[in-house]
Parts: C-alpha cells; sequence; structure tokens
C-alpha cells in the first residue's frame, strides 16, 4: 500500500503566544518535520481553533515541504475527539495519521502504520514507558499490545513513590471509519472516544518507542523543550532514531 493512500492529521495547534517567547509556528513546524519526512506523498491537513490562522500563515499550502496542506476551522473548542471528526470531510484515505500538538514525540510512524494494517486493528498508539506515572494515565495491554484499560490511574500507596509504566505518547493511527464513529461536537479522544470505544471491544492496540519524548502543554517540561532545542538534543535523537 503506497504512503500516497494515506492521509495526515495534525489537530489542536496553539497560537504562538501561547509558546511563551518561542515562536509557535517553528515548534508546530518541529513536531510536524518527521511526519512530514515520513509521509511526504500523503494529503496534510490541520485541525485548527482559536488564532489557527496564524499557523496557516505560517505553513501556507506545505508546497515548502513538497506537500498541499489544507485546514479545517472549529467554530467553538470541540476537544480532541470533535476537532477530528469535524475535520472528516478533508480525510479520504483508509488510515490516517494523527498527531497531537502539546506533546512532542518522536517515533517511527511508518512501524505504526504497519502494525495497524498487519494486525487490522481500529487505531494503533504510539505509546512510550517512562520511570514515573504520577501525573500521567497508564496503558494497559495484553501481551499481543491490545489495550485492555485505558488512562489507569495510580491507587494512593502508589503515588507515594514513583511507579514506572507505559503512556500515551499523542500519535494515532485512526481508521476512517473509527473517526465516523465520533459524534458530532465537543468529544474528547482521550476522555469520552478511546473509553466507549474498549467498553464496547473496539481493537486498540498500543506500540511502544523510546524515542524522545515532552510534554510540552506543562510549562516545566515546556522550558526543558525548549532547552534541548537550543542544545540540539533533540536533532540529535532524530538522527539517532531515523
Amino acid at each position: 500500500m503506497r504512503r500516497s493512500r494515506h492521509e495526515t492529521s495534525f489537530g489542536g495547534l496553539r497560537p504562538p503566544e501561547a509558546y511563551g517567547g518561542y515562536s509557535g509556528e517553528a515548534l508546530s513546524s518541529l513536531s510536524c518535520e518527521n511526519a512530514f519526512r515520513e509521509w511526504r506523498k500523503a494529503p496534510d491537513f490541520f485541525a485548527l481553533g482559536y488564532m489557527g490562522e496564524q499557523i496557516e500563515a505560517y505553513f501556507k499550502s506545505g508546497e515548502d515541504y513538497g506537500l498541499s496542506i489544507s485546514y479545517s476551522y472549529e467554530e467553538s473548542p470541540l476537544g480532541t475527539g470533535g476537532a477530528i471528526r469535524n475535520a472528516l470531510s478533508h480525510v479520504s484515505a483508509e488510515n490516517v495519521l494523527v498527531l497531537n500538538a502539546d506533546t512532542y514525540f518522536h517515533t517511527d510512524y511508518e512501524s505504526l502504520l504497519r502494525e495497524q494494517l498487519k494486525n487490522k486493528t481500529a487505531m494503533t498508539i504510539a505509546s512510550r514507558k517512562i520511570e514515573d506515572i504520577s501525573r500521567y494515565g497508564a496503558i494497559l495491554k495484553d501481551e499481543s499490545g491490545r489495550i485492555l484499560r485505558w488512562n489507569e490511574k495510580m491507587s494512593p500507596n502508589q503515588a507515594e513513590a514513583s511507579c514506572p509504566g507505559e503512556i500515551n505518547g499523542g500519535i494515532y493511527v485512526m481508521q476512517k471509519s473509527l473517526i465516523e464513529k465520533i459524534p458530532e461536537g465537543k468529544q474528547s479522544l482521550e476522555n469520552d472516544c478511546i473509553p466507549a470505544w474498549l467498553k464496547d471491544g473496539v481493537y486498540l492496540q498500543a506500540i511502544p518507542s523510546d524515542g524522545y519524548f515532552m510534554d510540552i502543554g506543562i510549562p516545566e517540561d515546556y522550558a526543558q523543550f525548549r532547552k534541548d532545542i537550543e542544545n540540539g538534543t533533540i536533532e540529535q535523537e532524530s538522527r539517532t532514531e531515523c
């Protein structure tokens, strides 16, 4: 199956001012660079909300990346799931690569697609193993990678000490038919859609990667992310992983 049959979606991008001095457009460019390179022949689109026109002004038609980029705007906040559903008219392929904009995670996108096609899953999630999941919900899965429980919170006793586990990396390969199941309107992909799909027995899997990961929606981690850009850590990670 050729890359040109698959589409890439980028959702939930923040306005540049949200990034405290470091250009939001440049940050988005870093987040998308690897996806653009690996899915270069695919049509791409951004799902945008407040001040999204600044992202569009930066990427424009996508010609500089050798791509054709379109834009899906929400008139009111729709949440992560609602924004994807709102962009359904831009989807023409069977499988869609979706990236959250508040995490930076370097992983192998083509590997996610291969696992999606091999196991015939409705959704493949890039997960990250970390040493302390205390501020995240954990992914629990069986030996094959099929997700059994999602966003599992630690007990009070576990929260008192560092607890390793596997978390959502904010990168997904989704079947178009699954996107069609998202109700129109405001929906959280993580808190509404995925729990409902698991309850209904939908086959979702998680594939771990040990690439560079940062939750840039948290100010302290965003500050570290900026340092890692400046000292070349992210660029070095990308070269090592590719």
